[in-house]
């Protein structure tokens, strides 16, 4: 590979990179009654918000 094609490189890996956090960031945002049914696990603050409106 020649030095002429690493930022390239480096410049998709970052934008791939980017994407998957930004997807994270999205699905971890999910109203917490959604995150479960989407099997994506429900984060500590949405447990806390749902066993406050269960009324546990």
């Amino acid at each position: 590979m020649s030095t002429l094609n690493m930022p390239g490189h480096r410049n998709a890996a970052f934008e791939e990179a980017r994407e998957m956090l930004r997807c994270r960031w999205v699905l971890h945002n999910l109203q917490p009654e959604a995150q479960p049914d989407i099997a994506w696990p429900v984060s500590p603050r949405a447990k806390k918000l749902l066993s406050k409106t269960s009324g546990s």
